[in-house]
């Protein structure tokens, strides 16, 4: 994974010999979803583990208080001397029936463990590198195995994250610049080491059905080839896009980020910390809270995507005692409101003032985060019957006018983090389109159908840090939210400002002003009749540039 402030892709120039790559399958596009999605998207929660003998130093090194599974690189720590690590390493407390159980009552339906970090140190048996926790530890015991073999007994599906190319500890792979013990030739690094690796994994857990690949960089499209038809060679394993190479796999993976609007007609999965550190870090204290992560969950799910959430054990195997009470709340959320976030799909609504939404049949679950007197939606629904999943006794009444639908709410929220209104329908809602969607949006005088294509990998660029997108509605429209999608990451984050302003009264004036994160920002607002809006667009970094702008009603 990455470190917040550490750039996305390694560069570097090599390549293997071998014919040349047939052209990679597109990953989960909605008209040809695989038979093995079908479950995946279903489950929509995770449990990602980072666990390594990187956790022997808690994130401290030197003077260093920050670091966590990228410390060998953050600090350039010799080889010999990190892999001493390994002979310390001895998790007399791991528990694997313990740590699957409790992703179980979490209500999490699938777990992805750490098989190789980029520190090179294998966590099980590995026939290719001594380096590995049966052979170099004092431990000795096969932690995937028995993570796999539990996950199976308990019902859960079970994944493995392999960094395949980024490997500081065997010679010939990407990223040890700082030792020369790590030369060596890239060929026997692929034909030795990684490949074998990668087929070691597949052919002795019988119930894999994720492969998790991490920092592709510089892998040629003929280098991954290698790694996919291996993967594909098991019809039922789903695969990451972090592959690289081309290689696009079956599921988009943002990282530490919620995408404004997801990623319409694909498969995704954001993973995500409970803290700032994906590996233990014993000064790490900016730990999210329960009704947090509720909260994230519901918004992931209602855009479409699984939420992958990540723990972080310490050397001893215990896992953090926060890591474990904010998993039991969300569980017992789980139980009351499960129903709306397993086998759902995505809100037919771009944006709700209240939270969010998810669907399933002819039944609209409400996720609402903001609790107040009455809800509105903005379609004039057939309602059958509405009733809070936390209460089902309470009598939620409801009228339909003028294009919206308003419900009336109990004086007080059954849950403190989000409670959740199920709408039985006569019909279903059909999906109710961004305003901005498709429509001329003007640079300058120049239309730009980059920001208004609803495709996320187009980017527009201006000439210089500042610009004006002006909007002009087909008609005047009551609009509540501004979102931009940005072409960053957010340890690039350019601190792009935004300033949002409608026409009104022949006066332009100011409704929303933020700051984007790289990835992008929402901003919601009091609800602004107008059909003539503008948005100045700062980068104090450089050339301002974006991939989305929407408003939403």
């Amino acid at each position: 994974m990455f470190p917040r402030k550490i750039v996305l892709c390694l560069l570097a120039a090599a390549a293997i010999c071998c014919k040349k790559a047939p052209a990679p399958e597109p990953a989960g596009e909605a008209s040809a979803v695989p038979e093995r999605m079908e479950w995946f998207r279903d489950a929509k929660f995770g449990m990602f583990i980072h666990w390594g003998i990187y956790t022997e130093l808690a994130g401290i090194y030197g003077d260093k208080t920050d670091g966590g599974e990228w410390m060998m690189h953050s600090k350039q720590i010799p080889i010999k001397e990190y892999s001493a690590l390994a002979k310390r390493f001895n998790p007399v407390r791991f528990d694997a029936a313990d740590w699957v159980s409790l992703a179980a009552e979490a209500g999490q339906k699938y777990m992805v463990v750490t098989a190789k970090h980029h520190d090179g140190f294998a966590m099980y048996d590995s026939d290719a590198s001594a380096y590995n926790i049966v052979d170099a530890s004092p431990y000795g015991k096969d932690i995937i195995a028995a993570l796999a073999s539990e996950c199976k007994a308990q019902g859960l599906h079970f994944g493995f994250y392999y960094s395949h190319m980024l490997d500081w500890y065997h010679p010939g792979a990407n990223g040890c610049a700082w030792d020369p013990a790590h030369k060596g030739s890239r060929d026997a690094y692929l034909k030795n080491i990684a490949l074998p690796q990668v087929d070691e994994l597949l052919t002795r857990i019988p119930n894999v059905d994720i492969v998790w690949f991490d920092q592709g960089g510089d892998i040629t499209p003929d280098e991954a080839r290698l790694f996919y038809d291996k993967v594909r060679a098991y019809p039922n394993i789903i695969l990451n896009n972090r592959m690289g190479g081309g290689m696009k796999g079956d599921v988009v993976t943002p990282e530490q980020f919620i995408p404004a609007t997801g990623y319409p007609g694909r498969i995704w999965e954001t993973c995500m910390t409970m803290n700032r550190h994906w590996a233990y870090c014993a000064y790490d204290d900016n730990w999210k809270s329960s009704g947090e992560l509720i909260r994230k969950l519901s918004e992931i799910v209602s855009k479409g995507g699984n939420l992958l959430l990540n723990i972080g054990p310490d050397k001893y195997g215990s896992i953090p005692q926060i890591c474990r009470d904010n998993l039991m709340a969300i569980g017992s959320w789980m139980k009351v409101n499960g129903e709306a976030i397993y086998g759902t799909e995505a809100s037919p609504f771009p944006f709700l003032p209240f939270g969010y939404a998810t669907r399933k049949g002819n039944t609209l679950y409400l996720h609402i985060h903001k609790w107040s007197k009455e809800i509105s939606v903005p379609y004039r629904l057939k309602v059958r019957k509405a009733w809070l999943l936390a209460d089902p006794s309470v009598r939620v009444r409801c009228r339909s006018r003028k294009g919206a639908t308003t419900f009336e709410l109990p004086p007080f929220s059954p849950d403190a983090a989000v409670s959740v209104l199920a709408v039985e329908l006569k019909e279903q809602v059909p999906v109710q389109a961004v305003p901005t969607e498709g429509l001329p949006l003007l640079v300058e005088g120049v239309v730009v159908p980059q920001l208004s294509d609803a495709d996320f990998k187009s980017v527009w660029t201006a000439e210089g840090p500042t610009a004006t997108v002006e909007i002009t509605l087909p008609a005047k429209q009551s609009i509540q939210c501004f979102a931009a999608v940005e072409p960053w990451q957010l340890w690039e984050n350019p601190m792009q400002a935004y300033r949002v302003e409608a026409l009104v009264d022949g006066a332009w004036t100011c409704i929303a002003e933020g700051t984007g994160d790289g990835t992008g920002i929402t901003l919601p607002f009091s609800s602004v009749a107008a059909s003539n809006f503008r948005v100045v667009i700062s980068n104090p970094s450089g050339k301002a540039s974006c991939s989305q702008i929407m408003l939403f009603n």
